[in-house]
């Protein structure tokens, strides 16, 4: 999952608890860690669709995902998972520290850069083929590239 595609999970967790819990604006205490999934988890999908509901009565936030082949042959969802209000919670909170500890997006295409900082990128419209320098390196005084 990239960068944008957890933010926006994370904005439409928070809107989807905002619309329809009966207990929105009521304090939670966050867990220490989410802990892992029970069971063995083995779920490998090119996500092509990603849908989010609330069942009232237990307060669940229902994430559902659409692979391509799902689409396409009609059998929907993929893969459906259920989590409580308070871990909904928890992971938007936690979304944020997930961003950052990801890969640095490239300044000229926003695209996330490889260890090596090697990408394809379409800012450079392909006459460079140097890597794309860190922010802040080889600038004079002025701001300007050196």
């Amino acid at each position: 999952m990239e960068k944008e595609q957890l933010a926006a999970l994370g904005r439409g967790l928070s809107r989807v608890l905002a619309e329809r819990s009966r207990q929105r604006g009521k304090p939670v205490e966050l867990p220490a860690e989410l802990g892992d999934l029970e069971g063995e988890a083995d779920v490998e999908l090119h996500v092509a669709r990603l849908g989010l509901d609330f069942e009232e009565g237990q307060e669940h936030v229902v994430l559902l995902v659409d692979d391509h082949e799902a689409l396409e042959g009609g059998d929907t969802p993929a893969f459906r998972m259920e989590i409580s209000r308070v871990m909904a919670i928890a992971l938007i909170a936690r979304i944020p520290t997930i961003i950052n500890a990801g890969r640095p997006l490239c300044p000229l295409c926003s695209r996330p850069l490889e260890g090596d900082g090697q990408h394809f990128c379409p800012g450079a419209n392909g006459h460079s083929k140097e890597g794309i320098p860190e922010i802040g390196q080889g600038e004079n005084e002025a701001g300007q590239m050196e």
